[in-house]
């Protein structure tokens, strides 16, 4: 039985032993035969060191100690217990159960060694285990960390009781929480990550069933290890989730701080709102991050090239339900207001009526309500500015401002108008109903005279008398005149040619001021050779249905002296229609929007026989439309 319990006991030893203690005992023994003894007494000087320090090491008594930084702590701050276990067979600790301290179940610090001593000859070896648990205080004033018991070589043993002093100090930090609202502690700076702890990738949706434009929010994280030993070699490689069949607004980003799994990481979220521009199934593609990750984890310093990706999410688009009259496609939560600048108007002098549309949803989507026209008013515009929400990209406030000229003096009213959008909560149909506004106009106390004007004092005066804008000031005066011979042949190129050089003269100085003094005809010249040069671009464009979409849409607000900036194909379409545009030639050209639209939502571009197709398209359908308004003319 003596010699059963020695072999044992011997076992333990020889696999505890390290690369280092084995080191030592070569030492040892190459000093002996330094010292001049024979080879052959070489290895009974290690069985007899293996003997000594086995000897020694058996009989080194077991124990356990628990101490911690400070005998005062704050309520609720996590605070380290450091559990010291020497032995050779070691259980896992039974922390208590007491209503004054908490403590986390796992230990952030663990650590193991073996120290081998020569002291006088004697040689002594021991095994020392350490570990460190998180634990907070739960209530204030005099507090007790109870016992702490552990089973060492077959026997039960506990540490001493540690008094606390709890103190309310400033608020009490609450614990780190994870998303899901489960306690996370942190976990001590001494402890030492694994590769899988270093870098976290995520992709997700806050829903994954909406309508037709319904806004849904794409949320990208990347979560990288806050410990200074770890980091990055180079820069990481991200690749974003491919977005057909869905209008990606920007991606905007954050910076934050999470736990997970006791680790604290710095967070960097990626957000981006699509809308769904068709009806069935779609799918967000994967999202991929690499990089080369070196740390210093538990199996020492470790170099890994990550390559993570996260999974496609499937998408169902619903159809909206039966589209009223005077829908134009707002979807989301919007309300709707008109106002004017000044309540009191004076006859010939514009001012600003304005339609604000604010709410969640996609700008894009809103268009300006057709406004009835006025009898007693002439009405431009109109200017459209859209402003986003810092935060919320789909927080947006989209104002039409019209420019409203009185032609009347009196009392008046604004037409009523109405605003439709679907609202995804409701699943319904909703109307902003805008009351018309009373305006009071005052007559003019302007008169618009013909003006006469003088000579200047250094000279003789000159009557000088504007006769209308269009013609150049007569200037009358008295000047000698005497008689010249001339040639026959050079007496009609005399006389004709002045009144010949006046008119072209006079036809090219009118035509100069209209075009500075009229901005709808000056665009109208200019529209046709404006859109045939974008259009000449198209092949060296980045973005040719982007190019082609605004050179279209640029040819007919130039034509129509409307403001380009927010139309939509809808838009279009209806000024084409109330123009009184030939309906083959406007449908080519709302055709030709509609589809780099479809193109912009889906997020792709189009191929190169495309663009010629469409641009060929758009040159047909500018000839058609130039020729129809020069016949009209």
């Amino acid at each position: 039985l003596v010699m059963r319990d020695w072999s044992q006991r011997g076992k333990r030893f020889f696999a505890s032993l390290r690369m280092t203690e084995w080191v030592r005992m070569t030492e040892w023994v190459s000093m002996t035969q330094s010292c001049g003894r024979s080879r052959w007494l070489a290895m009974p000087t290690v069985v007899l060191a293996l003997l000594a320090i086995f000897g020694a090491s058996a009989a080194q008594g077991a124990s356990i100690t628990a101490s911690v930084r400070s005998p005062e702590v704050s309520l609720d701050e996590l605070f380290l217990i450091t559990l010291e276990i020497r032995g050779e067979e070691i259980g896992d600790p039974q922390l208590p159960v007491t209503p004054d301290i908490g403590f986390t179940p796992a230990p952030s610090v663990q650590r193991s060694s073996r120290n081998i001593s020569i002291v006088n000859g004697q040689i002594s070896s021991e095994s020392i285990v350490t570990l460190g648990y998180n634990a907070w205080a739960k209530r204030e004033g005099k507090v007790e960390i109870p016992p702490i018991k552990v089973m060492i070589d077959g026997e039960e043993y506990a540490t001493k009781p540690i008094p606390l002093t709890v103190t309310k100090g400033g608020p009490a930090p609450e614990l780190p929480l994870r998303r899901g609202g489960r306690q996370q502690p942190l976990r001590s700076e001494t402890s030492a990550p694994t590769l899988e702890d270093t870098v976290v990738f995520e992709c997700g949706v806050d829903k994954q069933e909406v309508y037709q434009g319904e806004p849904l929010t794409l949320t990208i994280r990347i979560l990288e290890l806050d410990n200074p030993n770890v980091g990055t070699i180079g820069r990481p490689q991200f690749e974003p989730p491919s977005t057909e069949g869905f209008y990606a607004g920007p991606m905007h980003q954050t910076d934050s701080r999470d736990i997970r799994n006791g680790w604290p990481y710095v967070v960097k979220e990626l957000r981006q709102t699509l809308f769904p521009t068709g009806v069935g199934e779609y799918t967000v593609g994967t999202a991929s991050w690499q990089a080369t990750v070196r740390a210093i984890t538990q199996q020492g310093l470790r170099t890994d090239q990550k390559a993570l990706t996260t999974r496609p999410i499937p998408v169902t688009v619903k159809a909206l339900p039966a589209r009223p009259p005077g829908f134009t496609g707002a979807v989301g939560q919007f309300q709707a207001r008109l106002g004017m600048r000044e309540q009191t108007l004076t006859q010939g002098v514009p001012t600003i009526l304005e339609l604000s549309i604010a709410g969640h949803g996609n700008p894009n989507a809103i268009s300006a309500p057709e406004l009835p026209p006025f009898s007693w008013a002439q009405v431009s515009g109109p200017e459209v500015d859209t402003q986003h929400d810092d935060q919320e990209w789909t927080q947006i406030e989209k104002v039409f401002r019209y420019t409203l000229t009185p032609l009347e003096a009196g009392t008046f009213q604004t037409p009523a108008l109405r605003f439709i959008y679907f609202d995804p909560a409701r699943e319904s149909f909703e109307t902003e109903d805008l009351p018309p506004l009373s305006l009071q106009v005052e007559a003019s106390t302007e008169s618009h005279r013909l003006v006469a004007v003088g000579g200047s004092e250094n000279a003789p005066q000159q009557d000088v008398k504007i006769l209308a804008q269009d013609l150049l000031p007569i200037i009358t005066g008295e000047t000698a005149l005497r008689a010249r011979k001339s040639a026959r042949a050079s007496v009609a190129p005399t006389f004709l040619g002045p009144p010949i050089l006046y008119g072209g003269f006079f036809a090219y100085m009118r035509r100069k001021r209209r075009l500075a003094e009229d901005p709808g005809y000056a665009r109208r010249v200019f529209a046709r050779s404006r859109s045939q040069k974008r259009l000449a671009h198209l092949a060296k464009s980045g973005e040719p249905s982007e190019d082609l979409y605004r050179a279209v849409m640029g040819y007919i607000a130039d034509v129509f002296n409307s403001n380009e900036t927010g139309m939509t194909s809808h838009d279009a379409q209806a000024l084409l229609e109330r123009e009184g545009v030939d309906a083959e030639v406007g449908e080519s050209l709302v055709k030709i929007l509609r589809a780099c639209e479809r193109r912009r939502y889906a997020g792709v571009s189009l191929r190169q026989e495309e663009v010629q197709a469409l641009a060929e398209a758009a040159r047909a359908a500018m000839n058609q439309l130039d020729v129809a308004r020069r016949g009209a003319a």
